[in-house]
Order: structure tokens, then C-alpha cells, then sequence
């Protein structure tokens, strides 16, 4: 994955600690120009540089990282690794304070904030900065978690090889849960959950509309199709809905990186832009659909697993050919700037992705449908708060009538209701209920 100049200078300037007493905390940063040189304020001494080869058992091993959320991601099933090749290894992550989603993860053992103290630094027998490599030959044009995983030694590579697919914990916070759980119960009507994530922190990276115009039309019938999506991609999903007013924005629900998380878990099938929800699908075996028109599926999310697929862009233009891998920009790309100023295309999407075969895409899509399960009937719902349930489904007069067991008429509906009125039946013996 590559990135520009301007986006890590900028990146510099937006983790400049000023106020802090600069010899207490190390701050590292990248010379896009230079890869594999780092500037640092305060230099590590070379006995605690990790070295590929190094017996990490029982060792304290310290990851510096890039920050980005599909970074850590990218990292996990390395980790994983790590600790299987490594009896006792302890290992610290930076990360920033906002970044929920590596809480709890079984493979890391200590969530060090940056800045990093020196009093951290000193904890730890060997630290490893991720920022040396990124920008590199092998970062820019591999699969960047076997890039990664190639770093460290034969041992921990041969246990990635055997288990590249990343885990992520979901957060036990009761109220998350109970606010994620509300779409399930209220918003996808019995159906099976289309979740679709046009939104990428580069804007060169997100879907336009026309793209999905095929698979979308075909799942209407079939799915519940929601959204959820940031205040900076307003104007993209005001298109969307224009285009598509049979999605339902669930953005209220989804507040943060914890939220997400448990919002792609209750997902029955996503389409996503090349972003780190793509990464969260994958790890929580959702059948998840990646849209790439700059970025490689190969290069970013080939886990080795059944339930990612993508559709590449096929395109050869003035200043670029698709894939890029151009992966974080500041502005559009260059090809979309060009045909801008050719008053050969209105907005800032990248060309390529009209070169995406819709029929591929629809093609794609049905072949992870067979992932999709009812999962409302296969397994029992727990009901964490049933009068507010209760109290939805009799306002909206859908309760059907309760004589010795539950048994709905509504077809359309029972995938939703059938665990509502068993529950109800179990805390109400021979009610007879009416709405």
C-alpha cells in the first residue's frame, strides 16, 4: 500500500507533541523519500532494536506502529503467530487512546498510548518500529501481513502460514451491545442484513454511487440493506440515499470504533469500499464483498479465507493504471484531477472504478451468499431487554396470538418475532396476547 508525501507530512504535523517535554517521550516519524530511515528524538539503543532470528521466549517484545486502524488489523494474525512461536513472549502495541478495537485482543498483552514515555521503553527488551518498513518495496507490493510476518523469523512464519486470519474481540460494554442490537431487532425486519460501506478516508478510495447500481437493485428484495458512515462522507451518502432510498442509515447507532465492531458482527453479508471495515468483516467471518478501484485485493486482503472476495478495476489511463495501490492521498487522485480540468467528469472519484465489471461484482456477490445464514433461526436470541421489545411490537401491532406455544402468521415478519414471543411466552404462561 503506498501513500503520498504530502499525507505523511501532514501526518507529522498532526502527531506534533507540543507542550510535552520532548526528552521524556520518543516520537518517530518517515522520510517518505528515504524508506526505511526513521527520524526519532530519542535514539534506542541498538541492543534493543529487534533482530530477525532473536528468541523472543520470555522476552518483552515492544511494537511501535503506523496508528491506522487497518494497520492493526493487518498485525493481528502476526501476533497471533508471535505468541504461538514464542513460549512467555509479552507483547506491548502503541496505539492511539481512541483506537477500541485492540482492547482485550488475546494477543496483545499491554495497549502502551502514544507518545511512548522512556520509562515505557525501558520496560521492554526489544522494540520493533513498524514505521521503518512502511513505504518499502515489500510494503508497497505484497500482501502486507505476509510482508509483516516475513520480518520476524521462520518459526513465527510458519504459524502465519498456518492461520492468516485475524481476530478481533468484541467489546462486553452492556450498552453497546444493546444500542447495536436494536438494528437487528428493529430495523431489519426478519430479513438478513445488507451492510454497505462506501465511505474510505481517502476520498479516491470510496465507491461512487452508479458502481453498485447491479448488485444493489438485485439485493433489495432479498436484504435489509443499512449504512453507516461519518460526518466527512455527508455528501456521498446523500447520493446514495437518492439513488437508493430503500437503505436505511443506522449511523446514530454506530458512535465509534467499539460500536463498529459489533456492527459489522450482527451484518448478515457487507460490501465494502477498501477500508478497514473490510479487515473487521474478515475477522469476524462476515461474507464481506471489497470494492477496489485504486487499491490490489491481492495486496491488502487475500487472508487466505472464503468469506473475502473482491473485484479489481481494470483500467489504463493518462497518469495511472489501475491497480495503483496508491493506497492514502490528502485530494483526489491525479487521473481524477486531470479529466476535472478536461471537463471529462464533474466530481472527484477515481476514473477507474467506471471500469469495474458490474456483472463481475453481481457474479461475486451471489457466490458469498452462500455464507449467509438466518441466524435469527438457527441460534437462540438472547433478549437483553425485553419491555422495550415488547413495547416496540405491540405499538406496531405485530404480536400474533399465544395459545400453549409460538406460532406466527406473519411470514414475512418471524425471523424477528419468533424469539420475542417465545420469549414472552416464558415469562407469561397462558396469556393470550392481543395488538
Amino acid at each position: 500500500m503506498k501513500i503520498s508525501k504530502s499525507l505523511v507530512k501532514q501526518n507529522i504535523k498532526k502527531h506534533d507533541y507540543s507542550g510535552l517535554e520532548k526528552d521524556r517521550y520518543y516520537i518517530s516519524y518517515l522520510d517518505i523519500d528515504k524508506p526505511n530511515i526513521v527520524y526519532a528524538n530519542i535514539k534506542i539503543p541498538p541492543s534493543k532494536i529487534y533482530k530477525k532470528g532473536v528468541d523472543l521466549s520470555g522476552k518483552k517484545l515492544l511494537i511501535i506502529t503506523a496508528f491506522a486502524l487497518g494497520d492493526s488489523i493487518h498485525f493481528l494474525p502476526v501476533l497471533k503467530a508471535i505468541k504461538r512461536a514464542y513460549k512467555d513472549v509479552y507483547i506491548g502495541y502503541e496505539h492511539k487512546k481512541d483506537n477500541k478495537l485492540l482492547i482485550d485482543n488475546p494477543y496483545i498483552d499491554e495497549l502502551v498510548p502514544t507518545p511512548i514515555d522512556i520509562d515505557v521503553l525501558d520496560r521492554f527488551d526489544y522494540i520493533f518500529d513498524l514505521t521503518a518498513h512502511v513505504a518499502t518495496v515489500g510494503f508497497d507490493n505484497q500482501f502486507v501481513p505476509d510482508y509483516l510476518a516475513s520480518l520476524f523469523d521462520e518459526k513465527v512464519f510458519g504459524f502465519y502460514e498456518k492461520d492468516k486470519k485475524p481476530d478481533i474481540t468484541l467489546s462486553n460494554d452492556p450498552e453497546v451491545k444493546t444500542t447495536i442490537y436494536k438494528i437487528k431487532r428493529f430495523i431489519s425486519l426478519g430479513r438478513p442484513l445488507l451492510g454497505l460501506h462506501f465511505e474510505a478516508s481517502s476520498i479516491h478510495r470510496r465507491i461512487p454511487p452508479d458502481v453498485l447500481d447491479i448488485v444493489l437493485n438485485y439485493a433489495k428484495d432479498k436484504y435489509t440493506v443499512v449504512c453507516a458512515y461519518t460526518d466527512s462522507a455527508k455528501d456521498l451518502a446523500k447520493e446514495y440515499f437518492e439513488k437508493y432510498p430503500f437503505i436505511v442509515d443506522v449511523s446514530s447507532y454506530v458512535k465509534d470504533v467499539e460500536y463498529l465492531s459489533h456492527y459489522v458482527s450482527i451484518l448478515d453479508i457487507l460490501i465494502s469500499a477498501e477500508t478497514s471495515v473490510a479487515h473487521i468483516g474478515v475477522a469476524l467471518g462476515v461474507p464481506t464483498l471489497v470494492v477496489l478501484g485504486p487499491g490490489s485485493f491481492e495486496a491488502v486482503y487475500d487472508y487466505k479465507v472464503p468469506h473475502i472476495k473482491g473485484v479489481n478495476a481494470r483500467y489504463v489511463g493518462t497518469k495511472c493504471s489501475s491497480p495503483c495501490r496508491i493506497h492514502a492521498l490528502l485530494e483526489p487522485c491525479p487521473e481524477a484531477k486531470l479529466f476535472k480540468d478536461l471537463k471529462k467528469q464533474d466530481d472527484n472519484y477515481s476514473p477507474c472504478f467506471k471500469f469495474i465489471d458490474r456483472i463481475e461484482l453481481l457474479e461475486t456477490f451471489k457466490s458469498l451468499e452462500h455464507f449467509v445464514k438466518n441466524s435469527d433461526i438457527e441460534k437462540e436470541d438472547k433478549i437483553d431487554n425485553f419491555e422495550e421489545l415488547y413495547s416496540y411490537y405491540y405499538k406496531t401491532k405485530l404480536v400474533n396470538d399465544y395459545i400453549g406455544r409460538a406460532y406466527l402468521y406473519f411470514y414475512k415478519y418471524r425471523h424477528s418475532l419468533f424469539y420475542f414471543i417465545q420469549e414472552f411466552a416464558r415469562k407469561n404462561k397462558n396469556v393470550k396476547i392481543e395488538g
